[in-house]
């Protein structure tokens, strides 16, 4: 016996808003933070993501990471830090 499938809880957001917000962040070359996003979605449809969620949808989206990760921290020399540091 197999299990019928699920619609789920429908979205508080209709997808043609969604799809003009995606649309309007593509259009934009700015790097976007989750909390622009946020007040974005929140200023159109006063539906409220929490921060999970804005990551999820921006993934979803194809959107990714403008700002890198920070890695290879501890790679440099001692002379190198030194030269990068603010006096």
């Amino acid at each position: 016996m197999q299990d019928q499938s699920r619609t789920g809880r429908p979205p508080d957001v209709p997808n043609d808003v969604m799809v003009k917000i995606r649309q309007e962040l593509a259009q934009s070359n700015a790097g976007w933070d989750f909390r622009q996003v946020m007040d974005l979605i929140y200023k159109k449809t006063r539906v409220r993501y929490h921060e999970m969620h804005i990551y999820r949808l921006l993934h979803k989206w194809g959107f990714k990471s403008k700002v890198p990760k920070k890695r290879f921290v501890n790679t440099a020399s001692a002379k190198e830090k030194k030269s990068l540091k603010k006096e």
